[in-house]
């Protein structure tokens, strides 16, 4: 039913929630085309939230199947969007994606920073991430050895720093 609608939102979410379940039951290479339909339709309505956490969502979906550039492309696509939103939670959500990927490169050190760097971000802010987020964050953490502290500054410009580091 959905599928036929004309409502391009109600596309979109259709389209968010098949790839978010089959992300859940690891099914990367199948969540990936419906996260880039909606991507394709959030950008169109030009909603900076929803293209920001749908860039986010594939950026998931290619780390799952290890496709490391595109999720790369896809990752700072994601946190230019969230600056453009000025949405510092989605860009804290954001950088375990980014630690994930800097441990690819051989560089856990710099990767076990991000992470900590994220939850500083959370807690001077008193930014909400759902508790999947923070789970996430705590497994890929404990994964690569715990978390360092960061001196960066807890600005939006600053965080969206650090995704230069995969560039």
């Amino acid at each position: 039913l959905l599928a036929n609608s004309r409502n391009p939102v109600r596309l979109a979410l259709m389209h968010e929630t098949i790839g978010r379940l089959a992300l859940a039951s690891n099914r990367a290479a199948e969540a990936e085309p419906d996260f880039r339909e909606a991507l394709r339709i959030w950008t169109a309505i030009g909603t900076a939230y929803q293209e920001a956490d749908q860039w986010l969502s594939l950026t998931r979906a290619l780390l799952a199947q290890h496709k490391w550039p595109e999720a790369r492309r896809a990752l700072v696509a994601s946190a230019e969007a969230w600056v453009a939103d000025n949405n510092l939670g989605g860009i804290a959500q954001s950088l375990t994606s980014l630690a994930i990927l800097l441990d690819v490169d051989g560089r856990s050190t710099e990767a076990r920073e991000v992470l900590g760097y994220s939850r500083t971000l959370q807690t001077v802010h008193r930014l909400s991430l759902v508790k999947p987020e923070e789970e996430f964050r705590d497994e890929v953490a404990a994964r690569l050895g715990g978390y360092l502290e960061s001196d960066r500054e807890t600005t939006l410009i600053a965080a969206r720093k650090w995704f230069d580091e995969i560039r």
